[in-house]
């Protein structure tokens, strides 16, 4: 099965860091990683991906303009189909209070934009290789 990373992130600077960093990985494990800096692009992207049956691995900012990180999981994975289909971590720069415990409550995994790219890279690399 086929498999794509996307990563989402609003801040032009931010989301440059984060496919410098995953985008060797990707390559070295012959995974297409894309990038978005509109949740609502990524979401179209994403669904587009799940129809054609690809694995995606997502990892997103959590705090966007026009959504949440969260809010963009829970619309991509409309199906119960694409859940399985779709791994996703939400990240950010405000770790603390309510963004963590929303997302966690949520089932998904939450790290710390600042502090966690490593355990982000750690996760990339984890799917590369299931």
């Amino acid at each position: 099965m086929e498999k794509r990373i996307v990563l989402v992130d609003d801040e032009p600077a931010a989301l440059r860091v984060l496919v410098r960093a995953v985008k060797p990985l990707a390559q070295a494990g012959g995974i297409p990683n894309e990038s978005f800096d509109d949740p609502l692009l990524a979401t179209a992207r994403i669904t587009q991906l799940l129809q054609q049956q690809v694995v995606v691995f997502l990892v997103t900012d959590f705090n966007m303009p026009s959504m949440t990180g969260l809010q963009l999981i829970q619309a991509v994975r409309g199906r119960e189909s694409y859940h399985r289909q779709c791994q996703a971590v939400v990240f950010s720069a405000d770790s603390g209070g309510r963004n963590r415990t929303d997302v966690v409550a949520a089932g998904e995994k939450f790290l710390d934009k600042l502090t966690d790219q490593p355990a982000i890279l750690n996760l990339v690399r984890e799917f590369i290789a299931s």
